[in-house]
């Protein structure tokens, strides 16, 4: 009985043992759920093909087939190299096409693809490159036919390169190649192939109405402007990028349209003009300017009524206003001519009391001139100051003409009547006779020689000398005073004609004071040193190295010249602008060469 009810399971018990077993069943299963959950989700994830898919397949199938896509074109690049086509091309491009496919068909922002936008960045480039290569070639070949002057085939080449060019900028913008202003290039340069023969066209017209306006033919000069205008214009409206004169060009042609139709007055202008000249030539001299008035009045209206007209410029009115104050001056300056003939006659047959009289005569009427007619240019500046100095030198003409006679020696081997020299050096009484100056440093003596005066004084004097002897006064040569020096004789008869370091007391000696030389010259050896001109054969206007002065030769030593020293060097050189206090010189007379007061020009 104990035994039995021992092992009997009781009720309670077994109830219990059930539920515990319910419990942890369900949390087995609950884990291995758990557990599928997480290894389903992690399969998943690895699996492109179900990550945020819209369809999966699709995608998954175009993603397969850009990426063999591009492996096929990159065989092929690598194979062909720089040599791939727009074909091959459009293999990556179908490969773009299905990368993009694969976006399309995902949950894929494609605006944050970064590979998308590089292979649509490859595929510009690759096709920019292609055409680039085109557009050069097109180039080349326009330009060669420039050189040929094929203007309308190299424009179709410019053309359909432009065309290339700008497919770069509009269809591949990703290409690194867009180059907007390679593209306005081309535009300019296709245009530059119309305007080229346009332009050679106009200037051609131009050309020949400039012909016809030489052959004063009018109406065909305005007919060929009036052409060659009309092309200027539509070059200057259509093409004024690729041609910058071309509005230059236009007011050119409008002036010579304007010429043209102003023709007619310049015609009477030249009538009158020629009538002018043929009144002047017959020596009618009021008839001469009614027909400069007329012309300058015709002018006027001219320039009036065709402002723009070649025919109107200040160089034409000055001239016709400086030809009616010439026409009206004309018969005064005749008088002035007659008076100025007339006294360079009276100097040359030294009428003395003629000459004053002349001279004031034709100063007056010179000055009258420029005060009456302050246009005209019939009077020259150089006559007027001619005139001038011989009138205030009238007082000393005959003093100056008589010493300048008596001083006058022939040169050995040339006659008497072609040119003299001066026997002795000009005294600084003759210079200021004649100059109205003495720029010698020691006055003491008349006297004495002139120095401390340049080359270029040494001219001017012989200039104003000529005016008053009326023949053509200039310094000796090399040669001449060489001739007239001769052969330097022994030391005790050079003594005696030459003042120098042995005997000057190192001073300078009036002129004359020591014996002639055998050719009858003073002093043409010491006292002063004596400028010589130029002549044809030896040069003396050379430029002194070291100074870069303009030399002249010098000859004859001076007061301070040793003897030995002259007989080695008679003959040196000096700068021009030289004044030296040992340095003076002597001239010639030139009677083979009157002097024109008209021609002459005085400092």
């Amino acid at each position: 009985m104990f035994t039995k009810n021992h092992h009997k399971p009781s009720l309670r018990g077994n109830a219990l043992v059930i539920i515990l077993m319910i419990v942890a069943g369900a949390v087995i299963i609950g884990i291995s759920y758990v557990s599928a959950l997480q290894t389903g989700s992690k399969d998943r994830g690895n699996d492109t093909r179900y990550t945020n898919e819209v369809n999966g397949e699709v995608a998954h199938a175009a993603k397969l087939e850009s990426e063999r896509l591009e492996r096929k074109f990159n065989s092929i690049q690598e194979y062909k190299k720089d040599k791939i086509t727009m074909e091959d091309i459009d293999i990556y491009e179908q490969a773009i096409t299905e990368y993009e496919k694969y976006l399309a068909n995902s949950n894929i922002d494609r605006s944050v693809n970064a590979r998308a936008d590089k292979m649509r960045k490859r595929l510009h480039n690759m096709r920019a490159m292609l055409i680039r290569e085109r557009t050069l070639v097109l180039e080349e070949e326009g330009e060669k036919l420039v050189d040929q002057k094929k203007f309308a085939a190299a424009e179709k080449k410019f053309r359909e390169a432009y065309g290339l060019e700008k497919r770069i900028d509009t269809q591949y913008t990703l290409a690194d190649l867009r180059n907007a202003a390679r593209t306005q290039l081309l535009f300019y340069r296709m245009q530059a192939m119309q305007a080229i023969p346009m332009t050679d066209r106009a200037n051609r017209l131009e050309k020949e109405g400039d012909d016809a306006l030489k052959e004063k033919n009018w109406a065909r000069a305005g007919l060929k402007y009036k052409e060659s205008l009309k092309i200027f214009q539509r070059l200057n409206g259509e093409f004024y990028m690729i041609s910058f004169n071309n509005g230059a060009s236009v007011t050119r042609l409008n002036r010579k349209v304007a010429t043209v139709a102003s023709s007619p007055y310049q015609e009477r202008l030249e009538n009158y003009i020629a009538d002018a000249e043929k009144c002047e030539a017959e020596q009618n001299w009021a008839g001469a300017l009614d027909f400069r008035q007329k012309a300058y009045d015709e002018y006027r209206r001219l320039e009036t009524n065709f402002p723009r007209s070649n025919f109107v410029s200040e160089e034409t009115q000055h001239q016709l206003q400086t030809d009616v104050a010439n026409a009206s001056a004309r018969p005064q300056y005749e008088n002035l001519m007659q008076v100025v003939e007339q006294l360079s006659q009276a100097i040359k047959n030294d009428d003395y009391n003629k000459t004053t009289a002349l001279a004031r005569n034709a100063a007056v009427i010179s000055q009258s001139i420029i005060q009456d007619f302050p246009g005209a240019t019939l009077l020259s500046k150089d006559l007027v100051q001619v005139l001038a100095f011989i009138d205030i030198s009238s007082p000393v003409i005959e003093q100056i003409r008589i010493s300048v006679k008596k001083s006058l020696k022939t040169i050995p081997g040339v006659p008497e009547t072609k040119q003299m020299m001066a026997d002795k050096e000009v005294s600084q009484a003759l210079f200021q006779a004649v100059t109205q100056k003495n720029p010698s440093a020691d006055q003491s003596n008349p006297l004495a020689p002139v120095e401390s005066l340049s080359f270029f004084d040494a001219q001017n004097f012989c200039r104003l000398l000529s005016i008053l002897y009326c023949y053509e006064v200039r310094l000796p040569d090399k040669e001449e005073y060489l001739a007239a020096r001769g052969q330097i004789p022994s030391n005790e008869t050079v003594l005696d004609q030459a003042w120098l370091t042995e005997n000057s007391n190192e001073k300078i000696h009036p002129v004359g004071n020591r014996n002639a030389n055998e050719n009858g010259y003073f002093d043409l050896i010491g006292n002063v040193g004596e400028w010589l001109g130029d002549n044809l054969y030896e040069a003396s206007g050379t430029i002194n190295p070291d100074s870069g002065e303009i030399n002249a030769y010098v000859a004859g030593g001076d007061y301070l010249t040793p003897l030995e020293f002259l007989r080695i060097e008679p003959v040196s050189k000096a700068p021009k602008n030289d004044r030296s206090r040992q340095r003076g010189f002597r001239f010639i007379v030139d009677f083979e060469k009157p002097v024109d007061f008209n021609k002459i020009k005085i400092d």
